[in-house]
């Protein structure tokens, strides 16, 4: 029963910490990488230092316009992003998925949180993991010698 519980623990904050996965970090369904190689969007939970600007008001930016921001993802031009995606055949139903995801985004709630606060996160996580975990398999000694 206690492997159990821990399995769910485990489900729930990998769930909670990939609320914007499906969208913003997964590869694009014909192979072309995620916006999160190269940006952050730190209003979605990726505010990990990246090469590219972060992409939290770019709905905003761009006139809350959906057909220029799918127009621009197409083909931006920016040289080094057009170079990656020259030669990508995008479906339309992603572009228009990862608009709406844009327009759905708040950048005053951006986080800001610098990558040694994520680290810190992630140690704390692992603490409490750890924890959890000594909680669910720990020995029984009074059990044991009933046996």
């Amino acid at each position: 029963m206690r492997k159990i519980i821990f399995l769910i623990t485990l489900a729930v904050l990998g769930a909670a910490t990939c609320a914007w996965a499906d969208i913003f970090g997964k590869p694009f369904s014909d192979g072309s990488p995620s916006c999160t190689t190269c940006h952050s969007v730190a209003a979605g939970g990726y505010s990990i230092s990246t090469w590219g600007p972060d992409l939290s008001s770019l709905y905003i930016d761009m006139g809350e316009d959906a057909e220029v921001i799918a127009d621009f993802i197409k083909a931006s031009g920016i040289e080094p992003m057009d170079a990656v995606y020259a030669d990508s055949d995008i479906p339309d139903e992603e572009i228009q998925a990862l608009v709406q995801a844009f327009a759905g985004l708040n950048p005053d709630e951006a986080s800001v949180e610098g990558g040694s606060n994520i680290l810190i996160s992630a140690f704390a996580l692992f603490l409490i993991l750890l924890f959890i975990g000594r909680l669910v398999f720990r020995s029984n000694t009074q059990l044991e010698e009933n046996k």
